[in-house]
């Protein structure tokens, strides 16, 4: 062996290096692999020996901007076939009640550019892409162009609710809208003390009275219905009974609707009554040449006397609740009458 390597020393050098060069170049060739880079939505594939994610990037002739953002981030080892994502930066304008902010930024997700503002996001706070409604934890399209991104805090309504105090957050553009997403329903009988499309804009204190049944006993019968009234008489009117004349009810107009919600109106009449007592008259008989022989005319008439009693009496629910005392007067004298014979 020795011999054999002193004969052949003068290749040994030469054939190590071309072993080792062949090592490589077939290392080399192993490297090669093809990666996808995708900007700005658009895949380039790239076929190159790159172990590092930049060295990927020159291959493509890809430049990473400052503000661009680079998925997977960072330098990483690339030792089989990847993806590279370039986010490209772009400008987003951020507004809010108070303020307008335009950031340069790869960021895609709403959320996180709304913090990067310094703006706090709550539950049902709104976030409006470009006018359009959206979820603020999910990442935004990789589209070229101008965003506008607009935080519509949520405004705190402040409910009296027949007399408990609620509050309820709400991003809707309407008071209806907000107590609707809120599961507050309003019926038409429900008393509301702001119109339903007022808008919500600010702080907004509301007053809710709900309906409630009533039951009217008038006479033998009842009338039914549901009022968010809270006297008796605007609980009459909203259920379309009226009180006619000397009406009334239990309990009065003017008080409260009572807890079992039962009112009894009373229908209340007066009557005038004229009673006459009449004077009878007596006829006297004179001699009248007008008047043919064995005839009577009637040369004067007689009147009777006329005595008249006036009495109010008022009745309520048909039947009689007082009677005043009788006032009488002469309405007319008796007269005697005259005969011809």
């Amino acid at each position: 062996m020795k011999s054999f390597l002193t004969k052949n020393q003068k290749w040994l050098f030469p054939g190590a290096l071309i072993a080792i060069l062949a090592g490589l170049g077939l290392i080399w060739f192993g490297l090669m692999q093809t990666n996808t880079v995708i900007v700005g939505g658009e895949p380039v594939s790239v076929r190159t020996n790159a172990i590092r994610a930049s060295g990927v990037l020159r291959a493509a002739n890809v430049t990473l901007g400052e503000d661009d953002r680079l998925v997977p981030a960072g330098d990483p080892w690339m030792w089989k076939p990847a993806v590279i994502k370039i986010q490209p930066a772009r400008d987003v304008m951020i507004t809010t009640p108070e303020n307008q902010v335009t950031l340069h930024t790869a960021e895609r997700i709403p959320a996180n550019l709304v913090s990067q503002v310094e703006v706090a996001l709550f539950p049902h706070d709104r976030v409006m892409l470009n006018g359009q409604e959206i979820d603020p934890n999910l990442p935004l399209e990789d589209e070229d162009g101008f965003v506008l991104l607009q935080v519509q805090p949520a405004v705190p309504v402040n409910l009296v609710m027949d007399g408990h105090q609620l509050t309820v957050y709400s991003n809707q553009p309407t008071l209806g809208a907000g107590l609707e997403a809120a599961s507050i329903r309003v019926t038409p009988q429900d008393w509301i003390s702001e119109d339903l499309l007022t808008p919500l804009d600010g702080d907004l204190a509301v007053t809710i009275r709900r309906a409630r049944p009533v039951r009217v006993l008038v006479g033998e019968r009842e009338v039914n219905g549901m009022t968010a009234a809270v006297t008796v008489g605007e609980a009459l009117a909203d259920i379309g009974v009226t009180l006619q004349n000397l009406d009334r009810t239990d309990p009065p107009e003017d008080e409260p609707i009572p807890a079992d919600g039962e009112i009894e109106l009373v229908q209340v009449s007066e009557q005038v009554l004229i009673l006459t007592d009449e004077v009878p008259y007596a006829n006297e008989y004179i001699e009248d040449p007008n008047t043919e022989l064995d005839q009577v005319s009637v040369v004067q008439s007689g009147q009777v006397g006329i005595f008249a009693n006036r009495e109010r009496v008022q009745y309520a629910n048909g039947e009689e609740l007082w009677r005043d005392t009788p006032e009488s007067w002469q309405a007319s004298e008796a007269a005697d009458g005259l005969l011809g014979f």
